[in-house]
């Protein structure tokens, strides 16, 4: 989750080693740690934990071929305070639309290795997924849309641009 943090651009790789001493030291969750210290915001944890879970789960989906079997066989010991449970019909819900769209997007971007820049005259637009943040020069779009946005310069791939951005590698 740490790591997860670092490449969305949520914590820095010094911050993330002094907390994971802090926590070899104390036995304590990295979450507790991470929110003690005021290094992340509560939401930010929560969203790198469910999608932490979703990428896991979403790229089994994608497997040629397997079985599949759900179970619960007893507790889960998991922190309450910072995750829910994902239903898992929620999961399946969303792996059939992925596998249902999941050729199409890979019809219009046919390799992870692509570049994307901005196009001229817009290489300073802001995106932004709240009208709260809205001002000049930003444009309302949606979470997934401003979060990919922020990352396309150029330079990095869309496999780069997937690991970074705090989306499902189906969302960016």
């Amino acid at each position: 989750i740490g790591h997860l943090l670092v490449r969305a651009g949520r914590l820095t790789e010094e911050q993330l080693d002094q907390i994971l001493r802090t926590q070899t030291e104390t036995q304590q969750r990295l979450g507790f740690l991470l929110i003690r210290d005021r290094l992340v915001s509560p939401e930010d944890l929560r969203q790198a934990l469910r999608l932490q879970i979703l990428r896991i789960v979403y790229s089994a989906f994608r497997w040629a071929d397997g079985r599949f079997r759900f179970t619960q066989e007893g507790p889960i010991d998991y922190d309450a305070d910072h995750m829910s449970p994902v239903p898992t019909e929620s999961i399946l819900m969303e792996a059939a639309q992925m596998q249902d769209e999941w050729p199409l997007l890979e019809k219009k971007v046919r390799s992870r290795d692509v570049v994307f820049q901005r196009a001229p005259g817009v290489e300073g637009l802001n995106l932004v997924s709240s009208a709260q943040e809205a001002g000049e020069g930003t444009l309302v779009v949606s979470r997934a849309e401003a979060e990919s946005w922020k990352w396309i310069d150029g330079t990095r791939s869309v496999a780069d641009i997937m690991e970074r951005a705090f989306l499902s590698d189906f969302e960016a």
